[in-house]
């Protein structure tokens, strides 16, 4: 007859090796059985990592214990600490074509620390002046032996009241701080432009150069030049001044 098949089960594939015996002339009654030649079939296992990296690949016939490779260990993050647990699927005997992946426990990376690696360019303050965090730099620390520069901290200090001032840098419930220095904001009395304690010639001769464009007065200066009020200096501030010197117009106050 035609070359029989016989179709492979979960170990063997199996090749057709002729009949049971030797196939002669008819001399009667005969019972041929055909004969077969079994080959293992070799099934992949792999084991991989949760990346997919390959951490061993080996073939094993059915039925084979899989051995299991040495456990992996990953890398923690910003964010996690990963412990191995074990693999996707139970390993046992050999079923077939398998990937087995690693399966790890998650937990979060902690924050140990903070540091103020550079201090603001500005240390140096008026009372009330703003704080100025420029040229701050702040590294945070975490318990997996990583850091990072962050700049979504929070700054608490004050220059309401002057001398030597501690500035607080918090993030997440750590702290680091530094300090400034916040200095009494002079106080001029209206009109004494040159603040030497007094109102004088010079005083109005500051205010008409300033009026005319010839010098530029501080802040300060401005606010003791501005004897109207009126949020400007101008000619009219000058003649006041003028006038208080002369004797015919007293200017009261300080700023």
């Amino acid at each position: 007859p035609e070359t029989p098949i016989r179709e492979a089960d979960k170990t063997y594939t199996y090749t057709f090796a002729g009949w049971d015996k030797e196939v002669v002339n008819c001399a009667g009654n005969a019972v041929y059985t055909a004969t077969y030649s079994p080959k293992y079939i070799d099934y992949t296992v792999k084991f991989i990592d949760y990346d997919g990296t390959l951490l061993s690949e080996h073939s094993y016939h059915y039925g084979d214990a899989i051995t299991e490779p040495e456990a992996p260990t990953r890398e923690s993050d910003r964010e996690y600490h990963y412990s191995f647990i074990g693999w996707s699927e139970t390993v046992g005997a050999c079923g077939g074509d398998a990937v087995y992946t690693a399966q790890y426990k998650t937990e979060p990376v902690k924050l140990t620390h903070i540091v103020i690696t550079q201090k603001p360019d500005k240390l140096t303050y008026l009372e009330g002046e703003p704080f100025e965090n420029e040229g701050l730099t702040v590294y945070a620390y975490y318990d997996n032996g990583m850091s990072e520069e962050i700049t979504d901290y929070t700054v608490n200090g004050s220059t309401d009241v002057p001398g030597i001032v501690t500035v607080t840098v918090d993030y997440n419930g750590k702290t680091d701080a530094f300090e400034i220095v916040v200095e009494e904001k002079p106080k001029y009395k209206l009109g004494d432009v040159n603040g030497k304690d007094g109102i004088d010639k010079f005083d109005y001769i500051a205010v008409k150069r300033a009026v005319m464009g010839t010098i530029k007065l501080t802040d300060a200066q401005q606010k003791a030049a501005d004897v109207n009020g009126k949020d400007g200096v101008d000619k009219f501030d000058y003649i006041l001044i003028k006038r208080h010197v002369m004797g015919t117009f007293e200017i009261k106050g300080t700023i």
